[in-house]
C-alpha cells in the first residue's frame, strides 16, 4: 500500500505540477496581453498628446498674431491720442484767437460808434450853424 500511495502521490504531484504549469502559461499569456494592451494605450495617449501639442502650437501661433496686432493697435491708438491732443491744442489756440478778435472787434465797434456819435453831434452843430447863417 505504501507503494500505491506513493504512486498516487506522485501522480497527484504530476497533475498539480501540470496544472500549475498550465496556469503559469495562462498567466504569462494574460500578462503579455495586458502588457500589449497597456503599450497600445500608451501609444494612443502619446498620439493624443502629440495632437494636443500640435493644437497648442497652432493656438500659440494665433496668440502670437493677436499679440502682434494688439501691439500695432496700441501704437495706433497712441498715435491717434497724440493727434487728438494736437487738435485740441489747435482748437484752444483758435478759441484764444477768436476771443482776441472778438474783443478787438467789440473795441473797434465801440470806438466807431463813439466816432459816429461825435460826427452826428458835429453834423448837428454844423447844420445848426448853417441854418443860423442862412437866417442871418
Amino acid at each position: 500500500m505504501d507503494k500505491e500511495l506513493k504512486k498516487e502521490f506522485q501522480n497527484l504531484n504530476k497533475k498539480i505540477d501540470s496544472k500549475i504549469s498550465e496556469l503559469d502559461k495562462k498567466i504569462d499569456a494574460k500578462i503579455d496581453r495586458l502588457a500589449m494592451v497597456t503599450a497600445q494605450s500608451f501609444e494612443q495617449v502619446d498620439k493624443r498628446f502629440e495632437q494636443v501639442d500640435k493644437r497648442f502650437e497652432q493656438i500659440d501661433k494665433r496668440f502670437d498674431g493677436i499679440e502682434f496686432q494688439l501691439v500695432e493697435l496700441k501704437s495706433e491708438v497712441r498715435q491717434i491720442r497724440m493727434e487728438i491732443q494736437q487738435i485740441w491744442n489747435k482748437l484752444e489756440e483758435i478759441e484764444e484767437k477768436l476771443e482776441k478778435i472778438s474783443k478787438t472787434a467789440k473795441e473797434d465797434v465801440d470806438a466807431l460808434a463813439s466816432d459816429v456819435l461825435n460826427l452826428k453831434q458835429r453834423v448837428k452843430f454844423l447844420e445848426t450853424q448853417i441854418k443860423e447863417m442862412q437866417t442871418a
